[in-house]
């Protein structure tokens, strides 16, 4: 038996299967119909009749003698009468004025989160320039000219090279150029 024989097996079992499923569909739908209908022939003194629809008289010489054969498809489920359905609540002027008021303070709250995150922006700002400002109060510069050594200008300004170096971020002390901005701590 081969690969195609296989399948061949498969798709008849699987055929097979969705027919039997297909048949027990149609044997709940009509037990279902058939609760439906029991419970539409039982009125109690509480329920409301319902009227039946108008009938239309038929002239037996003009009628069509062919007849249609009644369905047995599942129905979605019993309709719901009329004096049922609730309808939708209407809001009032009270409820309006409410949820406007909700509204306008969530957007004033909205706007001070946003007013104090701004002010936080600022604040650290200003830290943050005051830090600068109180380092560079510590610090000079100096621009290095051609034939200057760092070792020379730490001599200048009585600051050892190590320290320039380290402040710098210059990782050969002996390797420094005409041009070159360095902070020197002030003593």
């Amino acid at each position: 038996m081969g690969f195609l024989d296989n399948v061949k097996d498969a798709l008849k079992d699987a055929v097979s299967t969705q027919a039997s499923k297909d048949e027990e569909a149609k044997d709940e739908a009509a037990k279902k119909d058939d609760v439906v209908v029991d419970k539409a022939d039982t009125t109690t003194a509480d329920d409301k009749a319902t009227p039946a629809p108008p009938t239309i008289p038929v002239d037996a010489d003009k009628a069509d003698t062919t007849t249609a054969e009644p369905t047995t498809e599942p129905t979605t489920g019993p309709v719901q009468p009329a004096d049922s359905v609730v309808p939708a609540p209407t809001e009032t002027a009270e409820e309006k004025a409410a949820r406007k008021e909700a509204k306008e303070e969530r957007q004033e709250a909205r706007e001070d989160r946003q007013e104090r995150k701004e002010d936080r922006q600022e604040a650290r700002e200003d830290a943050r320039e005051k830090r600068e400002d109180a380092r560079e109060a510590q610090f000079e510069t100096y621009t290095v000219k051609s034939g200057d050594t760092l070792s020379e200008i730490g001599a200048r300004f009585g600051v050892s090279y190590q320290e320039i170096a380290r402040l710098n971020n210059i990782e050969n002390p002996d390797l420094i150029f005409p041009g070159q901005v360095f902070r020197i701590p002030k003593n």
